[in-house]
């Protein structure tokens, strides 16, 4: 499953239409994303991952390491996500990797 809890990007590739659209850039709000977790626990069972990226850069996103952590402890047996890592450095991986 992919959760987008962030439209929006610190790069502006050529190949990329995310800077082009129309739809509002910003972050998810953390209480809909617990609505979401909450709603995704009655299928926990069938649910092998979480990508908590679509369109956007999921490093923007403030609440990444904590959305992380919530679906960790709701038994999600694997969350990841894809950046272009520009915003990557030693303190947030380790962030990232302790959620």
């Amino acid at each position: 499953m992919n959760i987008e809890t962030v439209l929006g990007c610190n790069a502006r590739c050529t190949m990329c239409s995310v800077g082009s659209w129309q739809r509002k850039h910003g972050m998810m709000d953390p209480e809909i994303f617990d609505t979401i977790v909450d709603q995704m626990t009655d299928f926990k069972d069938a649910l092998k991952s979480v990508a908590l990226f679509l369109d956007g850069e999921p490093l923007i996103d403030r609440f990444l390491e904590d959305r992380i952590a919530q679906c960790k402890s709701n038994d999600i047996p694997q969350v990841g996500f894809t950046t272009n890592g520009a915003l990557f450095n030693p303190d947030r991986i380790k962030r990232i990797l302790d959620a």
